[in-house]
């Protein structure tokens, strides 16, 4: 078993448990992962203030404080692992960050509800794998998600909107001024304002993204790698390799032929 201890499984409402609408600040001992169904009031782990927005996630880590203003509703889960693997990967996840598929994330917690309520060994074993599973989608997802730690909500759901806009025109001119003047932001504003939520530089998070399609489109197509290069945006075929090679420590023939050999029956 990974897990020694589960401590609390359930469904939130703020404005039924607490009158006054704020909580104590208090320590956090293991774990605390919230799946926030609303937008409302505000979350404060080590003094940062984080605005609680709906299909957010909110992480509380073991030797951390935290408490919230105003009204929320949210699915929560707290739990404890000794496992040093699973302890490394929650501890360098984002404090809070905003999630796509907020529907898988609804299903995971919904059935953690479900089965908590019961007492088995079968339902123990469900619990663990579903706990799993929801670290997976948090590692998975945090990746390129926007990032709410004392963020003004207007700057961040911008950052957002222009997340989605550079996934979906990987192709086109994403320089900082291209992107800069499609969100009518200054260079300079909009290159700050996008690495206080993504933690990561706007050049730096499309440079990554063309990576990721360039090897999807690598092990899944014949596509030429020059023509690979001008899909993903890259403006040779040299550069594309360039920066392939800084990315991942090799080129992309060899990443290819070893991806290739792993697999090969």
């Amino acid at each position: 078993m990974f897990f020694s201890e589960i401590d609390y499984i359930g469904i939130f409402d703020n404005a039924k448990v607490h009158k006054n609408q704020n909580t104590k600040n208090r320590p956090v001992i293991m774990f605390e992962i919230d799946f926030c169904t609303e937008d409302g009031g505000t979350a404060v782990i080590d003094d940062v203030l984080i605005p609680i927005r709906k299909n957010s996630i909110i992480l509380s880590k073991p030797g951390q404080k935290r408490h919230t203003k105003g009204i929320f509703k949210c699915y929560y889960l707290h739990f404890e692992t000794k496992n040093k693997e699973l302890q490394n990967i929650l501890m360098k996840l984002p404090t809070a960050f905003i999630v796509e598929k907020a529907v898988e994330y609804k299903s995971i917690f919904t059935d953690l509800c479900k089965y908590f309520n019961k007492n088995s060994d079968d339902c123990k074993i469900m619990l663990e794998s579903l706990i799993l599973k929801l670290i997976y989608r948090l590692k998975q997802d945090s990746t390129d998600a926007p990032i709410f730690e004392g963020v003004e909500s207007k700057q961040a759901e911008v950052i957002k909107n222009a997340v989605k806009y550079i996934k979906e025109h990987l192709n086109e001119d994403l320089s900082l001024e291209a992107l800069s003047k499609k969100f009518s932001f200054s260079p300079t504003y909009f290159h700050n304002s996008f690495k206080d939520v993504m933690h990561k530089t706007p050049r730096l998070f499309v440079e990554e993204r063309r990576i990721k399609k360039s090897i999807d489109l690598m092990l899944t197509t014949d596509t030429p790698l020059s023509e690979i290069a001008y899909e993903c945006g890259f403006s040779s075929q040299s550069y594309f390799c360039y920066a392939f090679k800084r990315h991942t420590g090799t080129t992309p023939q060899k990443y290819t032929q070893t991806f290739l050999n792993k697999y090969k029956t």
